[in-house]
């Protein structure tokens, strides 16, 4: 049987013609920027600095009628490339994380001046619970607790050239009228894991 595929230089397969192929239905706006309450959030999403796009299989994507172009069809004729499509162009896997990266920073390296997102497979940090103090609420007389709260996590911060990621433990505030003692600290590991993607072509 006849069929397709095209790999990148570091062996990842880009296309084949069993597989749809990831395209960019759209950029995200600046209110969808913090929300997930939309019709493609059972999809990925693209993440750079400042910017987000909203990927789906070629399916989903609305793929313009007319141009010339290369188009690539199973053998029961349904798409799975077209040229005319924005490809989402998968650059490597990266794996940020206390023994690659401390708490200090690391840099996935990509080419000189290509921008460059990321699809997240694994984003986990940890959350810090400090000066934990209960004391009795005056208008329940229950038990309450307060406490400061931290953050701790990789977080993004150049995407020119590659990803650099840089360890943050930082405050987020002080919590209270908590009914029950809360741990002192909340999450399973501490790791940004996921494809890095180049967004150069994908700005409007």
């Amino acid at each position: 049987m006849v069929g397709v595929e095209i790999y990148t230089n570091n062996r990842l397969i880009q296309l084949t013609d069993k597989l749809e192929t990831i395209c960019v239905l759209r950029k995200a706006t600046p209110d969808e920027l913090t929300s997930s309450s939309g019709p493609h959030d059972s999809y990925p999403r693209i993440y750079a600095l400042n910017s987000q796009w909203m990927v789906a299989p070629i399916s989903k994507v609305s793929i313009p009628q007319h141009g010339v172009g290369l188009e690539v069809y199973d053998e029961q004729g349904k798409i799975k490339f077209s040229s005319l499509a924005k490809l989402v162009c998968f650059e490597k896997y990266y794996d940020v994380n206390t023994g690659s990266a401390g708490k200090g920073s690391l840099r996935i390296a990509g080419k000189s001046g290509h921008r460059y997102g990321m699809i997240k497979t694994r984003s986990m940090g940890y959350f810090h619970n400090t000066n934990i103090r209960s004391y009795i609420d005056p208008d329940t007389w229950d038990e309450v607790w307060t406490f400061k709260r931290y953050s701790e996590r990789y977080v993004l911060v150049d995407d020119v050239g590659g990803l650099t990621f840089e360890y943050r433990y930082e405050f987020l505030g002080e919590e209270d009228g908590w009914i029950s003692m809360p741990p002192s600290r909340e999450g399973s590991g501490l790791m940004e894991q996921g494809l890095m993607i180049d967004v150069s072509m994908l700005e409007d």
